[in-house]
């Protein structure tokens, strides 16, 4: 199950630029999708953020864990029992970070 969630993980990043450029093009051709991401970003529920910051946040994961962890190893002391844990961890989001790199070649 992992593995297809890389595969699907990377599958979004990959196809993050197209995305964009198709959203941009409908917002510049379709005045009913230019109103609607206009109200919507202007919604406070919705932080007034806008599409594009939301559609980012899943692009930015990988690299954000993999800092936190790295930082997390560097502050815990090497005796302390979750050392193996956050290791491990680092290990893992290493590989996604690496498979999704690849995945773009």
């Amino acid at each position: 199950e992992f593995t297809n969630l890389m595969k699907l993980y990377a599958l979004y990043v990959n196809n993050y630029n197209n995305a964009m450029d198709t959203l941009d093009s409908c917002r510049k051709h379709s005045k009913t999708v230019s109103t609607f991401l206009k109200r919507a970003n202007e919604n406070p529920k919705l932080m007034r953020l806008d599409l594009h910051a939301y559609l980012i946040m899943p692009v930015q994961r990988i690299p954000r864990y993999q800092l936190l962890l790295q930082d997390l190893m560097r502050h815990t002391p090497p005796e302390h029992i979750d050392v193996s844990n956050i290791s491990a961890a680092l290990d893992a989001i290493v590989s996604v970070a690496r498979y999704i790199n690849e995945s773009k070649q």
